[in-house]
């Protein structure tokens, strides 16, 4: 079938999606472009889906390519212990079984009570958005979406082909007319461009969310560049990290006891390092078969390349178990989180594309 773009059939973008992207992601854009759509629809029967483990065709240099990094960015890129890009897709390949199985159809402790809650008050899901997902690993969030919203429809990307395979596997027949999943790498600057010149200069998406996976970045640079330019007007931007104060390598929980023996301990944590942290690896899930990196970036650094490409927070949350959360699961587990009631291990936030970055 030949796609054909009714307003520039010779524009670079045409000639990209002509050239061969995939069937899956036009799908998508003609799906949520309606009776504006600048591109022929697919017949019904063509397929959603494509093979576990193709990615989103580059599209050439970006022009961020000159730009210098962060100085905490360009720091991560020398200190770094973390392999190359191709090994750390070995890493998750190799670990997504274990952390489908503990993530599952309903998500850990974290997920139900921090994550979820957090990413979807701060999405403030509308009728008909259309949602691009980074990171979606299992799927779990993106159904999550769906479910909250009958139009809602999510493309859920991630870099890792198994997690992508085992997310295809818990999405249903009928999840799957308005979730599709693509592998996309977003610490690579010419698959993000591939995806802008997918959207087009007046396509973009309405929301933007990426649950607990910044850390797991070597370099936010590329996202960073590519926000503004997939975004709609007004679109909005969802992140949820580990607490870069209180959750890290370099903060401990403990549990302070008191000179009366008959008074409770107190749950507090103890920060010894903030400002600068070398990358660190450790598992997360139980049965997890390799380390995965962590890359831990104080608020600022975290913020700061969203805010210099012009994004604005506009929202932000710092959520804490509640006390009467899973009682049962605190029972012998002192330092669990789950005890840490004034102690938020995530934080969540958002950004927002405003009209001057049109």
């Amino acid at each position: 079938m030949t796609l054909q773009d009714p307003c520039h059939g010779s524009h670079p973008v045409s000639q990209r999606i002509r050239a061969g992207f995939p069937a899956s992601l036009v799908v998508f854009w003609t799906a949520i472009g309606g009776p504006h759509s600048r591109c022929a629809a697919f017949q019904a029967g063509d397929a959603m889906d494509t093979p576990p483990g193709s990615s989103i065709p580059a599209a050439g240099p970006s022009p961020s390519s000159s730009t210098s990094p962060s100085p905490a960015a360009a720091a991560a890129a020398m200190t770094s212990p973390a392999p190359d890009s191709a090994e750390h897709k070995e890493i998750w390949d190799a670990n997504a079984a274990s952390w489908d199985a503990a993530i599952g159809d309903t998500g850990n402790t974290f997920y139900r009570h921090l994550v979820a809650p957090t990413a979807l008050s701060l999405l403030a899901l509308r009728p008909a958005d259309n949602i691009l997902e980074l990171a979606c690993g299992n799927g779990l969030f993106a159904r999550r979406m769906c479910a909250a919203h009958a139009d809602v429809r999510v493309l859920a990307t991630d870099f890792s082909p198994a997690m992508l395979a085992a997310a295809r596997a818990r999405t249903s027949a009928a999840e799957r007319e308005r979730i599709f999943y693509r592998a996309l790498d977003v610490t690579s600057e010419r698959e993000l461009d591939g995806l802008v010149a997918l959207s087009g200069k007046h396509w973009g998406f309405d929301a933007i969310v990426c649950n607990m996976a910044l850390m797991d970045l070597p370099d936010l640079a590329a996202l960073a560049f590519a926000l503004p330019r997939l975004l709609k007007s007004g679109g909005r931007f969802v992140a949820t990290i580990m607490h870069p104060a209180f959750n890290s390598s370099g903060a401990h929980r403990a549990l302070a006891t008191a000179d009366d023996p008959h008074a409770p301990g107190a749950h507090c944590v103890h920060v010894g390092r903030y400002l600068d942290i070398p990358p660190t690896s450790g598992k997360a899930v139980a049965g997890q078969s390799r380390a995965q990196y962590y890359y831990h970036r104080p608020l600022a650094e975290v913020l700061r390349p969203f805010l210099e490409r012009g994004l604005v927070l506009d929202g932000f949350e710092e959520p804490a178990f509640r006390r009467d959360a899973e009682k049962g699961a605190r029972k012998g587990r002192e330092l669990s989180w789950m005890n840490y009631s004034q102690i938020p291990p995530v934080l969540g936030f958002r950004l927002r594309k405003g009209r001057d970055l049109e």
